[in-house]
């Protein structure tokens, strides 16, 4: 049938009957009842039920079509739709039954296969009976009482499906039967209404099979089968049958440690658990109190409350919620009731334990704030709150606490810098603590600070004043670059070795240089162990000097370099401390030159008594005049050698090699300086300097001898007849040379004289080696004297008579006075007589002694007046006779290590304050076991404090623990972590075990070597007990939620750096999980869901965000594509990051609802066409109304010409003025009626029929658009109209302006009129969908009319307001076409809020 007029004709030619139009109603009565199940349903027997009801309406519909059929044809065609229902039905009871009764366990997937295999058969059979007659052998259509009836003979496999059938049945009543005796008391009643109902039907079938058949050929059996469905129904309605199976409810109700107790709105009893039943024997009833009538007296019924109450010496939490209908009893409370005595009692000892602490966190001697972070709109930290501070906060921060605390940071400290904000807002979110350090511009200090979480957006600073720490620091830091600087540039060898072992702990890059090493083979090592000395009996003459005077000055000694050869050093070296311990600083000028040069001069003095002569002119000369007597020396030597011209050059060998000539001389009839334009090449001074780094001087007698062609054009050029370049060496490289020139005549050096210019050009270097090394001896005094200077201990020596001889800079401030005013007085000129004894009296101490005496003396600095202890060393002071000349005092401040130790002997003192009365057994164990505790510790182990003290720590462990204790110990015996924290068990005294969770911490000596243990045990015995009873508990939950046959996950919201929710987390999943969706919960949890589903962003992220931000449970449907399965998924909030998704297979009510729609659209075409045909009816009887009244009129004025008796007269006007206009006014009213009937009906019809225009719709201006409709019955009512904001979305603009219209049009239609009309109309968007609240304060909706109210031609008020109830009706169908959702939430008397889900994303508009 594939039109209209086909399925017309079809049912034209039906017979319809009583009979037939009975079992037609009631198989629209058993889908309606299939539907309510399945709305009502929770878990999967609803599933299997909707599915019976399903079958069994199909079986009536063509029962009644077959009663109506007029042939043997339709008959048979009504028969193989009827088996499609038939077949299934007996198998569907029985699964009904397995799953209700939670005995589906042997259910497999490929036995419920099985179990459909012989209804396939049987319907396969029927279907092709026409070809082997194996179903039914013959069949005729039989008429009674003008009813058409078939009679048939049954075949085998008509009788195989009829055993099986009621095998089946027979099996699912007995899983009931069985069911009736596991069950409470309270759910007997639903089993045993639907083992009834299950029954009738069956019992009916069996009678008419046996013959019993009272109405003749007629199957009662779908009749049985709708008494069976209205039980059910009424079972439904009156005890939830359709809710949750009650083994589950009466479980998990029953298992609940909280006493739950359910009752009605008077108060009257509905359930109770049996925690609740204890609690009225065990408490209740012994003061003779009615537990409910307490409740009554001290609880409103109808309002929602928590509340904590106190009863004996128990704490319960109570709390009253709404949980809608129980047993047949509207708005039933539940109450709850927690034991929460153990958690009062913790409380109050928490309260007592911190007024005990409130008094230490006021003593602190650390700076201590509690703050609130404030954020912005964009969850951006921009503030904080002060919200406690202590006394110690005051002191450093001179911030009063009573000035700050509830006040904005930027408000106390408006200049402050809070770039720290984002740290703390890092701190609060991630819990970790943070250290580090600030200086504060407003205070001028600086701070250690460690933030540390302390709740939720509040954070705590523990901050120390460390302001003179850190100035003290920055003087050494800028006293060691000094040091560094003078240190790495001295062209002197200097190092630094440990006085206990002689190993050189640092070196200079001269000292490497010298020796040729490089710093690894120095550093850790002795001089001996690389073999500097060469004599050693010289370095015993120098350790000899250090241990007699504690200084070597200038000696003379002979050191080796790392290649062998001999190096010629004075050394000085003195006695240093570097935090706290003796080094020796060593300071060595290379005087190997020095040496070798005097050495050659003496032998060429020998040789050569000029140069004697020569020498003796400037050699004794200060270095100030000794540059003029080298032009003397020059000019003698040249005239000497019998040469024109001479000079000193020195090569310039960085860029373009050049020369540079320090000195010259010539004869007066001679060109002093050489031709600019013949300046040798930078490939003649390459040549020049390849020879003279080889030591070799360059003769040349004449020009064309020379062995180089540039050289020789070069001669010629500056006219030279004869050249000698004698090299100035130095550390192994040329430097230059001294050249002497013949022009005028001819000559050639002899080797006299060319050794003789040899030793000449060796004593200019040696004047510039002096010059350089009296530079660096200058500098060298400088670094020793700025080493002094800089040390931030007071340094000074005074001789016999105890007059200052020097002191530094440290010492200066003591005494307010610069060196030179001190140097040459006492110390009777500047301090107190009493402490000048004291001074004196300990100087004479040391120098009679002969060695270093130590003291300690607290003095008061004269520079700023403030007050310091010195511990003061004094050294004797030798002359070379051995004789004491004085003595060397270094006094160093001990001021911070005397408030160090102060603060140790307090903070021990504390300690064992703290140790004594803590709330936590502590012990203190020695390395051998040995053990001293406190108070506490003896209370939890029964023992007395003298009983356990010096007891080993076995003695009282459970002996399966020892070897778990021992294991944890050796984590850190063996460094492996400071502390450790695990659970064992410990033996009381009285010999019952006691859970401990034990906190152990290793103490090590200075020398790092283990010293005890500090331990702390917490008894956890109740905890333990609790655990266990909840892993029971858990582990009743892991079952109930594995076989769940809904799909459960939990979730859990994950955040991007900047706050934001961007995925979630699979923490858990269930069986049914794996089993639908097909990822094991292996696979699954901890994956991100854009992970497991493969889509970014995560599936429906935001709807399930704002569930976790609102608590509120939000439930839709989406289809899955990968499975091309449909499901509906109810979101619920644990707490705000933790959420769990409750998912139904709605694949099969999907492909129901599909033909449903399908159904529909005949219908609406059925409509739309009688509607239009009903149309031009009206129309006629509209016109023929119209001019029968004419004609009426017309008769009425012929017939007043003709006279009548006045009893005719009277009832002729009272029929023309009365009775014919009242007719047809009733006949115009019912038209217009019917046409305004017709209209709607035409209207839903086009709903379905017409393609949507899909746009972006401005919601904003089309709201103003209804507004302005509707404006003059608002200014008329005065009603105030609030329209927020509202985002676009996408739809039919005409569509969704009639949506809108009809919505605030009822407002207004159903206002209240004892108050003014408050119109509310805002949105929320969301990811792919905005959602529109229309709310208003009417007269609203009773509960009674919600689910009805969107019917066609459903009305609430039906008499006072006028309307024809498709309004609602068309708006739910255009929000359908838009693939949205509407709902309502309506109190009576409140008023209604109309919710309104529409798409913000274009869509494919499909006809429905």
């Amino acid at each position: 049938m594939n039109s209209l007029y086909d399925i017309l004709k079809f049912i034209n030619m039906l017979n319809f009957n009583l009979l037939s139009l009975l079992f037609i109603f009631t198989s629209f009565t058993t889908v309606f009842l299939s539907v309510y199940a399945y709305n009502r349903r929770n878990e999967h027997a609803s599933f299997y039920l909707n599915l019976l009801l399903a079958a069994v309406s199909l079986w009536s519909f063509f029962y009644g079509v077959e009663l109506a059929a007029t042939s043997l044809k339709i008959i048979q065609i009504c028969l193989i739709f009827e088996y499609l229902g038939i077949a299934n039905v007996a198998v569907l009871w029985l699964l009904y039954a397995a799953f209700y009764t939670r005995k589906r366990n042997w259910l497999t997937t490929k036995l419920r296969f099985i179990l459909f295999i012989i209804p396939i058969i049987t319907f396969t059979a029927l279907f092709s009976n026409y070809f082997h007659g194996m179903y039914y052998s013959s069949m005729r259509v039989v008429q009674v009482n003008g009813l058409n009836f078939n009679e048939f003979t049954p075949g085998v496999f008509y009788w195989i499906h009829i055993i099986y059938s009621f095998v089946l049945v027979g099996w699912g009543t007995l899983l009931f039967i069985r069911f009736l005796f596991e069950v409470t008391k309270n759910d007997k009643k639903r089993v045993l209404l639907i083992i009834v109902a299950g029954l009738i039907p069956y019992f009916v079938s069996i009678a008419y099979i046996l013959g019993f058949k009272p109405y003749g050929y007629l199957d009662p059996t779908p009749l049985g089968f709708f008494i069976m469905a209205l039980l059910l129904t009424y079972g439904a309605l009156s005890n939830k049958l359709f809710e949750i199976s009650p083994v589950a409810l009466g479980v998990l109700f029953d298992s609940m440690d909280d006493s739950v107790i359910v009752v009605d709105s008077k108060w009257n009893l509905i359930s109770t658990n049996p925690s609740a039943q204890r609690l009225q024997k065990e408490l209740f009833d012994r003061d003779n109190i009615n537990l409910i009538e307490y409740l009554r007296k001290n609880y409103s019924i109808n309002q929602e409350s928590t509340q904590t109450i106190a009863i004996s010496r128990y704490h319960f939490k109570i709390s009253l919620q709404n949980i809608g209908v129980v047993n047949q009893s509207d708005n039933a409370r539940m109450i709850v009731i927690s034991d929460i005595t153990n958690s009062m009692v913790m409380q109050m000892n928490l309260t007592e334990t911190e007024k005990k602490y409130q008094n230490l966190f006021e003593n602190f001697s650390s700076g201590f704030a509690l703050h609130e972070l404030i954020v912005d709109e964009n969850n951006n930290p921009s503030d904080y709150r002060f919200i406690e501070a202590n006394k110690a906060f005051e002191v450093m921060t001179g911030f009063r606490r009573e000035d700050i605390i509830g006040k904005m940071g930027k408000d106390v400290m408006p200049n402050n810098d809070f770039s720290r904000l984002a740290t703390y807002f890092e701190v609060v979110k991630t819990g970790k603590s943070i250290t580090f350090y600030n200086y504060n511009e407003l205070l001028q200090k600086h701070y250690q600070i460690t933030a540390y979480a302390h709740d939720k957006m509040k954070f705590a600073t523990v901050f120390a004043d460390i302001t003179d720490r850190v100035n003290t620091e920055q003087n050494l830091i800028n006293s060691e670059e000094k040091f560094k600087k003078v240190f790495a540039t001295s062209p002197d060898c200097i190092s630094i070795k440990r006085a206990s072992d002689n190993t050189y702990i640092l070196v200079n890059k001269s000292f490497l240089d010298t020796f040729g090493f490089v710093e690894s083979d120095i550093i850790g090592k002795t001089s001996v162990d690389n073999n500097l000395w060469e004599d050693l009996s010289e370095r015993q003459s120098w350790i000899d000097s250090m241990n007699q005077v504690g200084e070597v000055k200038d000696m003379t000694v002979r050191f080796l370099r790392s290649d062998g050869k001999l190096i010629h050093g004075l050394i000085s070296s003195s006695i240093i401390e570097i935090e706290g311990a003796k080094h020796i600083l060593s300071i060595t000028k290379d005087v190997t030159d020095n040496v070798n040069t005097e050495l050659e001069l003496q032998y060429r003095i020998k040789l050569q008594d000029v140069l004697m002569d020569l020498s003796n002119g400037f050699i004794n000369l200060p270095l100030i005049d000794i540059r003029s007597e080298i032009h003397n020396a020059l000019k003698t030597l040249t005239l000497f050698v019998g040469a024109d011209r001479s000079f000193v050059s020195f090569y310039e060998l960085t860029g373009n090699k050049a020369l540079i000539n320090a000195y010259q001389w010539s004869n007066n009839n001679i060109n002093k300086s050489l031709h600019p334009e013949l300046a040798p090449s930078s490939e003649l001074i390459n040549y020049w300097i390849g020879i003279h780094r080889k030591g070799d001087a360059i003769v040349v007698s004449k020009p064309e001898s020379a062995e180089n062609e540039l050289f020789k054009l070069w001669m010629e050029g500056q006219n030279l007849s004869g050249i000698i370049m004698v090299p100035l060496l130095m550390n192994d490289d040329c430097i230059g040379f001294l050249r002497l020139d013949i022009i005028n005549n001819l000559n050639v050096f002899t080797e006299k004289e060319i050794k003789l210019l040899g030793i000449f050009a060796q004593m200019l270097v040696n004047v510039e080696l002096r010059e350089q090394s009296d530079v660096a001896f200058k500098n060298s005094q400088s670094f020793l004297k700025t080493i002094v200077q800089t040390i931030p201990d007071l340094i000074w020596v005074k001789d016999l008579f105890g007059k200052y001889q020097i002191c530094n800079a440290q010492f200066e401030s003591f005494f307010g006075a610069k060196e030179a005013d001190i140097v040459g007085k006492t110390d009777y000129d500047f301090v107190s007589g009493d402490l000048a004894d004291f001074f004196t009296e300990n100087d004479k101490k040391a120098m009679l002694l002969g060695s270093p005496t130590m003291n300690e003396e607290w003095i008061i600095y004269a520079s700023d007046g403030h007050k310091a202890c010195l511990e003061t060393i004094k050294t004797p002071i030798y002359n070379l006779k051995g004789e004491v000349t004085g003595v060397l005092g270094i006094g160093r401040d001990i001021t911070d290590r005397k408030d160090v130790e102060e603060n140790l002997r307090i903070s021990e003192d504390k300690f064992r304050k703290f140790f004594e009365h803590s709330l936590v057994g502590k012990s203190i164990t020695s390395l051998d076991g040995r053990l001293s505790v406190n108070k506490t510790f003896c209370e939890i182990v029964g023992y007395t404090e003298e009983e356990l003290n010096d007891r080993h720590w076995s003695q009282i462990t459970h002996p399966d623990d020892i070897e778990l204790n021992n294991h944890y110990l050796s984590f850190i015996l063996n460094k492996e972590q400071d502390s450790v924290q695990f659970e064992k068990r410990c033996i009381h005294k009285t010999g019952k075990i006691v859970w401990v969770d034990v906190k152990t911490t290793i103490i090590h000596k200075e020398n790092h070597q283990p010293s005890f243990f500090i331990t702390e045990i917490n008894d956890i015995t109740e905890q333990k007990n609790a655990e266990e009873a909840l892993k029971a508990s858990e582990r009743k939950f892991r079952t109930l939620f594995s076989e769940m046959t809904e799909i459960v996950v939990l979730n859990c919201l994950e955040y991007n750096d900047k706050g934001e929710v961007c995925d979630y987390k699979i923490l858990d999943c269930n069986n049914a999980f794996t089993k639908i969706i097909g990822f094991t919960n292996e696979y699954s949890v901890g994956k991100l869901a854009s992970e497991l589903y493969g889509k970014t962003p995560a599936p429906h992220l935001m709807e399930f965000a704002n569930v976790c931000k609102t608590g509120k449970t939000y439930t839709f449907d989406s289809y899955y594509a990968e499975l091309d399965k449909y499901f509906q998924i109810s979101v619920v909030a644990l707490n705000n990051e933790n959420f769990a998704t409750i998912i139904t297979d709605l694949t099969e009510l999907h492909k129901y609802n599909e033909k449903l729609i399908d159904k529909n659209k005949e219908l609406e075409e059925y409509v739309y066409i009688t509607s239009h045909d009903l149309r031009s009816p009206l129309i006629n009887i509209q016109g023929f109304s119209s001019r029968l009244k004419s004609q009426t009129q017309t008769i009425y004025e012929l017939i007043k010409g003709v006279e009548l008796n006045e009893e005719k007269q009277l009832a002729l006007d009272k029929l023309y003025q009365k009775s014919i206009p009242s007719t047809f006014d009733y006949i115009f009213n019912s038209v217009s009626k019917m046409e305004s009937l017709l209209n709607s009906l035409l209207q839903i019809s086009r709903m379905g029929r017409t393609q949507m225009n899909i746009v972006s719709v401005d919601v904003n201006l089309l709201i103003n658009k209804v507004m302005g409709d509707v404006n003059y019955q608002l200014q008329e009512i005065e009603a105030n109209v609030i329209q927020e904001e509202l985002p676009n979305c996408y739809g039919d603009e005409v569509l969704l302006n009639q949506l809108f219209a009809n919505i605030i049009t009822n407002a207004i239609k159903y206002r209240d009129s004892k108050k003014k009309l408050q119109l509310t109309i805002k949105a929320e968007k969301y990811a792919g969908k905005n959602v529109y609240c229309i709310s208003d304060n009417g007269i609203g909706i009773s509960d009674y009319h919600l689910e009805k109210i969107w019917n066609v031609f459903y009305r609430v008020d039906n008499k006072s307001i006028p309307g024809d109830g498709i309004g609602l009706s068309i708006s739910k169908r255009i929000v359908d076409r838009h693939t949205g959702r509407i709902w309502l939430e309506s109190e009576v008397g409140v008023g209604t809020k109309f919710y309104i889900e529409l798409p913000n994303h274009f869509f494919q508009d499909i006809l429905v």
